[in-house]
């Protein structure tokens, strides 16, 4: 579905800040990467949503080359959630979901009546449905990043990438968050780049582990929970039970 071949990618000339020889992400899984600041996570999945280009290497979407895929079509296939959110119109919440369905909008921009069944289902499971009448403007970060969730699920599309999701979330909605992306999994292909540890191998089928721009350690969890050292060049302490893996500072 993904396949990376021969990917390099600077910010300034000469000096490489992402390579990636190979790599291939499969339909309908959760993947997740891990990685130090600055290790490349969010120029990686900037590049796969075609937000940064001038890259060497290919990289392919079902088969076609990203270079070719224009954006109107790109909106069918990913549904991108940035770590931050930046609105130049302060859209009301309910609009705002809406328009994640741009590309299927009539010339008047109207969706149909099933569309708008599917924006009150979704703003009613992830616990959104006050605020569908406030303005983005004044949402918490929070309550932005649930709203925002709700927008790319509606958009449609086979693949949802996830840029820091759970930073900013309570725990409960943390949690809802987590069972939305494990409800998914079955239709979608989820690809999140977390801090979060925990969340990331309990949840994820693969987990890719990236330091300084390359692939260091690729794997389920079982396989990644031995890698995270080499990682994050420092130890790291965890605890299993009952099939999960629960990370603790030792201090």
């Amino acid at each position: 579905m993904v396949n990376i071949e021969n990917l390099k990618f600077s910010y300034t000339k000469g000096k490489e800040f992402l390579k990636i020889e190979s790599l291939s992400i499969k339909e309908n899984g959760i993947y997740s990467i891990v990685g130090e600041n600055g290790s490349g996570k969010t120029t990686f999945l900037k590049l796969i949503c075609k937000l940064i280009g001038g890259y060497e290497g290919k990289i392919y979407l079902f088969g076609k080359d990203l270079r070719m895929i224009k954006e109107i079509e790109l909106a069918g296939i990913i549904s991108y959630i940035p770590q931050k959110i930046y609105l130049h119109y302060d859209f009301p919440v309910y609009d705002f979901i809406k328009y994640g369905r741009y590309s299927k909008m009539d010339l008047f921009g109207n969706l149909t009546f099933k569309d708008h069944e599917d924006i009150n289902f979704l703003m009613e499971k992830l616990e959104i449905e006050h605020l569908k009448k406030r303005n983005c403007f004044s949402l918490s970060g929070g309550e932005m990043q649930l709203v925002q969730l709700a927008r790319s699920i509606f958009q449609g599309g086979k693949i949802l990438i996830m840029d820091e999701p759970f930073s900013n979330i309570d725990f409960r909605h943390r949690k809802k968050i987590i069972e939305i992306i494990q409800e998914l999994k079955g239709e979608k292909t989820v690809l999140i780049s977390s801090h979060d540890l925990g969340i990331c191998l309990n949840i994820s089928d693969i987990v890719i582990g990236l330091k300084k721009g390359n692939i260091v350690g690729i794997g389920n969890k079982d396989y990644m929970k031995n890698e995270l050292q080499r990682i994050f060049d420092t130890e790291i302490n965890f605890l299993e039970d009952n099939g999960k893996i629960y990370f603790y500072e030792g201090v």
